[in-house]
């Protein structure tokens, strides 16, 4: 067999189960259930399966790993019903494990909706997400002391990543969104370049964490068009909000919130995306909150071009002007 064509046949041994199904045996039957609604996508006979074939099928579907029963099961050329199963479905239920973990990512963040809108839309949701998604939707520009975080892990599978330097500006970004975790505040010059960004990529996110300051900055998403630049930020006043704004959580409690904030608010995008900002899900829109754990507060901004910002002004940009508001943000861990 050609070496292509033997990497061809063996789809399924970095493969899992889309996330939105699971396996159930039944009178004979192998039924893929759609987790939402409990009922089965598939019905496929095994009575004639053999015995080998059941049995990893019934660890697959307990979540046990088969990958080395059927790499052996590939390798050895035998004919596989259940190989036949996964080529035949492959993309559709038995998907590479880089989109799996993608995948998974969506359904779990998907899943507190599940409440707030139907059974049908909440799949028709997940699979548009998941195009978008599939197809390095992300662009991560990290801070080398965030790289080799669990978290940022985490992030990088269902995306792309930077580390943030001046060179990452130097290469082309074509990902829709950029997404910006820095540990300081970024530079003028930083400043400078992540708005040029924003004339390829219109979707830029930026976030901060300064553990030393006992600080974060959420937000805004960047529009050259509309919401203006970093600077832009830095020429409006905070004003407090809140007074609770967890004083003495520890470093690492400040860096999972940091990025489990950063993941929700890309979800949350996501979704106003799809439904074509309709709906409300993103609170960074034009927004910035800042988390103050040294002084106890939360402070918030809305933002809006400002005419005397010297990044815009020296992008050839047309201003806007600025605003704040009051709101009520909880902040806790």
């Amino acid at each position: 067999m050609a070496a292509a064509q033997l990497l061809d046949n063996l789809i399924s041994i970095n493969h899992r189960i889309d996330p939105y199904y699971e396996l159930q045996l039944m009178d004979d039957h192998l039924l893929i259930i759609n987790k939402s609604s409990k009922l089965p996508k598939y019905k496929i006979p095994v009575h004639n399966w053999h015995s080998e074939e059941l049995v990893i099928l019934q660890k697959w579907s307990s979540g046990s790993a088969v990958e080395h029963q059927l790499r052996e099961i590939e390798l050895a050329g035998r004919q596989s019903n259940l190989l036949a199963l996964i080529r035949h479905l492959k993309d559709k239920i038995f998907i590479k494990l880089k989109n799996y973990k993608v995948r998974n990512w969506l359904y779990n963040g998907l899943s507190q909706y599940q409440d707030m809108i139907s059974l049908r839309e909440h799949y028709h949701l997940y699979q548009n997400l998941v195009g978008k998604t599939e197809k390095d939707h992300f662009h991560f520009i990290i801070s080398q002391e965030f790289i080799d975080l669990p978290f940022t892990n985490r992030l990088i599978e269902i995306g792309s990543c930077s580390k943030l330097n001046e060179d990452v500006f130097h290469h082309e970004i074509k990902n829709r969104w950029v997404i910006i975790a820095a540990n300081q505040e970024l530079s003028y010059f930083q400043q400078q370049q992540i708005y040029r960004l924003g004339e390829r990529n219109p979707f830029i996110l930026a976030f901060t964490l300064d553990l030393k300051e006992q600080r974060m900055l959420m937000g805004p998403r960047l529009n050259q068009k509309i919401h203006g630049c970093l600077h832009c930020i830095d020429s409006i006043d905070e004003k407090i909000i809140e007074h609770s704004a967890s004083a003495g959580t520890t470093d690492d409690e400040l860096k999972d919130y940091f990025f489990r904030a950063i993941e929700s608010e890309m979800l949350d995008l996501m979704i106003d995306e799809s439904y074509q900002y309709n709906s409300g899900f993103s609170s960074t829109i034009g927004k910035q909150f800042i988390f103050d754990l040294q002084n106890d507060y939360v402070a918030y901004k809305q933002i809006r071009k400002n005419m005397a910002c010297p990044v815009c002004m020296n992008m050839d940009l047309k201003g806007g002007e600025k605003d704040e508001k009051r709101i009520e943000f909880g902040f806790g861990f």
